[in-house]
């Protein structure tokens, strides 16, 4: 059921035109996409009489009311009182309509083939019993028999490209009317399928639908319209004398052409009605056979459907299954670089944790090697000190005392580092050989910085002067640095040979000494 508002805003608005499909006098039909991205057919109804906003407000109001499947159908509807435009958006006949099929048929010399004028003749006999039997009492909708007051082969349209199932549109000159009463003289509807009771402005019921539906069977059947004439003139004074071209073609279906005849009746008490028509054999019998038809071309569409979405199932279901693959080869090559990082990070970690062992040991080891270095050296101090005794007790006294746990660091805060007692003065002549030197180093301690610590000075006799002692420890107490060892040379010290300063290990110190 469609669905109308009044002043609803942007129906046409919300419609992308693709193509014209048909102009009139009273609006346009358009295909346009709506917003859904579906086809439809919109048809835009321009009120500007009295009369045209009476007609397009009954065919809203009847499109509302109706549902059939061989009745166009009707989505959405707009009506804009403002600038009396009628819009309703509905479904998209692909085939077009029953008017250029005939044309067709007669540029080729063809004519419709008889099954296929059964077909839509059929479906539009079942359309208008459709529209002529009144609603039920008891129906939410009271209304009587509708007449649709303008059937042509204009008005019938192919809903599919294999044009198979026909629609019946344009309902805008539709009417109802109570049962047992008449229209009075209303002109309306097409002049050349006008019953001659409508011509003839007389009193006329649903009985002159059937009237137009024997010229559109007529006109299937024999290729051509039954009269001569098709000004209203002409058309006037054939129905008068009610001459035809030619009688419906017996030889091409005896059945079809005899309905015809009892629908093309110029008295309208013995035209036959719907009722009538439906109780007929032999559209009883072409009823059923099209009805089968219907099913087995709709269980054959089911069938095309069903396996169209089979197979997309299945393409899905395969682009799945590869994405699960994908996604399960990506976590095993994640898990094995898991894996790895886990086991190296096991590896580096027991690394570090040897690596914090050994220097401890190779520290611990470094201090003792130290501290009997300077044992050998206060040993081979002559008796009598070159400061005097009380430096000489003070030098001890400072030598007794054990090594600090950071390894004597000195670092009074400057950007560079002290070496020894920095309050003692300095000669002018004295040359200070020993600066800290660096050597490669194995990279486990490329990772630890260095740090010089203190400068233990001791008077050494052969070269009559002071013996700095210097090594470099990295911060953290690990492996020892190679470090350099130098002399403070004292004033008129005279030698042959001239002291240079040796390059050695802190356990070479003792050999040196």
């Amino acid at each position: 059921m469609p669905y109308a508002s009044a002043y609803t805003q942007g129906l046409a608005e919300l419609c992308r035109p693709v193509e014209l499909i048909g102009k009139g006098s009273f609006g346009s039909v358009e295909k346009v996409v709506f917003k859904d991205n579906k086809t439809y057919a919109l048809k835009t109804i321009h009120c500007h009489s009295p009369r045209t906003q009476e007609l397009a407000k009954g065919e809203v109001c009847y499109h509302l009311q109706i549902s059939h499947p061989n009745i166009v159908k009707v989505y959405k509807v707009e009506i804009d009182f403002t600038q009396n435009v009628s819009y309703l958006l509905m479904e998209h006949c692909k085939g077009g309509d029953l008017r250029s099929i005939l044309r067709e048929h007669q540029r080729n010399g063809t004519r419709l083939p008889v099954e296929t004028a059964w077909s839509y003749f059929i479906q539009l006999g079942r359309a208008l019993h459709y529209l002529h039997t009144p609603a039920p009492k008891s129906g939410s909708i009271l209304r009587g028999a509708l007449m649709h007051r303008d059937i042509k082969p204009d008005n019938i349209l192919l809903a599919d490209v294999q044009k198979t199932e026909i629609r019946l549109a344009d309902l805008g000159f539709m009417k109802r009317i109570p049962p047992g009463t008449k229209v009075e003289g209303e002109f309306m509807g097409t002049i050349s399928h006008m019953a001659p009771e409508v011509i003839l402005r007389e009193a006329y019921d649903e009985k002159a639908d059937l009237w137009s539906l024997g010229c559109v069977a007529y006109e299937m059947l024999n290729g051509r319209h039954p009269f001569l004439g098709q000004d209203y003139k002409r058309v006037l004074e054939t129905h008068r004398l009610g001459s035809y071209f030619d009688p419906p073609d017996y030889a091409r279906d005896f059945e079809l052409a005899g309905i015809i005849d009892e629908l093309l009746c110029r008295n309208p008490r013995e035209r036959l009605t719907m009722d009538d028509l439906m109780k007929k054999p032999g559209f009883k019998s072409r009823m059923l056979e099209h009805n089968l038809k219907i099913h087995k071309l709709s269980m054959e569409r089911l069938q095309g459907q069903l396996k169209e979405q089979i197979a997309q199932h299945k393409q899905d279901i395969a682009a799945r299954n590869a994405t699960l693959q994908d996604l399960r080869r990506k976590l095993e090559e994640n898990a094995l670089e898991d894996v790895a990082l886990a086991t190296n990070a096991r590896r580096l970690e027991k690394i570090r944790n040897g690596a914090i062992l050994l220097a401890r040991y190779r520290a611990k080891r470094t201090r003792s090697r130290i501290a009997g270095i300077l044992e050998k050296i206060s040993e081979i101090e002559p008796a009598t000190g070159f400061n005097g005794a009380g430096s000489r007790r003070q030098e001890q006294k400072s030598l007794a005392q054990p090594a600090p746990s950071s390894l004597d660091v000195v670092n009074n805060g400057s950007s560079e580092p002290s070496f020894g007692n920095t309050d003692s003065p300095t000669s002018e002549n004295e040359v200070a050989l020993g600066t800290p030197h660096a050597f490669n180093e194995p990279p486990l301690m490329e990772a630890f910085p260095f740090n010089v610590v203190t400068a233990i000075h001791h008077h050494h006799p052969e070269i009559d002067g002071d013996v700095r002692i210097m090594a470099d420890f990295p911060v953290g107490a690990t492996e020892v640095a190679y470090t350099e060892i130098g002399a403070v040379r004292s004033p008129g010290y005279v030698s042959d040979t001239p002291y240079r300063p040796t390059l050695a290990r802190p356990n070479d110190i003792g050999k040196m000494a």
